[in-house]
């Protein structure tokens, strides 16, 4: 048994041994954490009826705040506090050894996941959920692993039935307020992120920015909607040699977004989490072409996280048309003479082709 992905991944756990020992299978596993992937970032995960901890201690390494494990067994617990030492994961970890009643009954704690996978067959399931609905925040996501041929109710107080997922002879619930489960990022957002708040929140779209594209510009736009102050952060490496000065990749962001009021063009260079400590920016912002971007941003919004724990990732997909679009593809399309009226903003379009034709010939 070994961690999936994240700080951790590759780590070998450790496993409970006997008959009454059930734990949830690789590839159960993987369809959780694919169910929840956008949902993990920066949110406390509780792993109800823990076992050996490896929910809680993938949900950890893939950039979870805190995971709370519960069991009643203290071999269970055992193995637990074994496997979070090995993955050093302990700040982040609480362990209770203790049966769910007991725990649900004095944790002040609102989850915004819970992993429920109880003994099969025996009622628990059915008497726990009720009971980690009424600990959940809003915008809260409840995950039960339970036998296909087990009926458990379509709604636990304010939570209700959102999907059902089956993988063989076992079943994969998820419950959510008024069905927003599969949504939760937008409720996320409104009460996390929501403009007219009493406190501003700042955003940063960060990049190289050699040269802008109109793929760039869409998501600053989308952000600047979002947010009450996106920073545009143009990113300065010595080691590198742009095409085009930090000066000129403002001035073309300034005359690419001059339309939107609350947008500031900075340059930076250094690490990104320590920049946006020092200008108390909320949210890194990030356009997601394909499934390979998604690879890197993650790792890198795991590392942000844990450099600076208060700063948050979100992930905006690009528009069908910009799917393709790259400062390089745009590069190399203009340096071999290439029409990129369509890739880049009009009002820059004659100086990047200017500079990058003449510098191929």
């Amino acid at each position: 048994m070994r961690v999936i992905t994240g700080t951790a991944k590759g780590r070998r756990l450790e496993t409970l041994e006997g008959e009454d020992v059930r734990p949830t299978t690789e590839r159960i596993k993987e369809a959780v954490f694919s169910i929840i992937q956008f949902e993990i970032m920066g949110h406390t995960f509780l792993d109800l009826f823990a076992g050996s901890g490896q929910m809680g201690i993938e949900a950890i390494s893939r950039g979870a705040s805190s995971a709370y494990f519960v069991d009643a067994s203290k071999k269970s617990l055992d193995v637990v506090r074994k496997n979070v030492s090995a993955v050093k994961f302990d700040k982040e970890a609480k362990l209770f050894a203790m049966d769910y009643r007991s725990f649900l009954s004095m944790n002040s704690t609102e989850f915004d996941i819970a992993f429920l996978d109880p003994p099969y067959k025996k009622g628990i399931l059915q008497d726990a959920l009720p009971i980690v609905a009424e600990n959940m925040r809003e915008t809260g996501i409840i995950i039960a692993e339970n036998p296909f041929d087990e009926q458990i109710s379509a709604n636990y107080g304010d939570f209700v039935l959102d999907r059902e997922y089956r993988y063989g002879k076992i079943k994969i619930s998820t419950f959510g307020v008024d069905r927003r489960s599969a949504k939760t990022l937008w409720p996320y957002l409104d009460h996390h992120l929501s403009k007219g708040g009493a406190q501003m929140k700042t955003a940063i779209c960060s990049g190289s920015f050699d040269p802008v594209t109109l793929g760039h510009i869409d998501i600053i736009k989308r952000a600047a909607n979002m947010f009450d102050k996106v920073i545009v952060g143009v990113f300065t490496n010595e080691k590198k040699t742009p095409s085009f000065s930090a000066e000129e990749r403002i001035q073309f962001l300034k005359e690419s977004t001059a339309g939107i009021e609350n947008v500031e063009i900075v340059s930076y260079s250094g690490l990104l989490a320590q920049y946006c400590k020092e200008r108390k920016v909320d949210a890194i912002v990030k356009g997601l072409r394909a499934v390979s971007d998604f690879e890197y941003e993650f790792q890198q919004a795991l590392t942000n996280k844990r450099l600076n724990p208060q700063l948050e990732t979100i992930f905006l997909t690009a528009e069908s048309e910009s799917m393709y679009l790259s400062s390089s593809m745009v590069r190399t399309v203009a340096s071999l003479g290439g029409d990129i009226s369509n890739f880049v903003p009009e009002m820059i379009h004659d100086r990047i082709v200017e500079r990058l034709y003449k510098k191929e010939k």
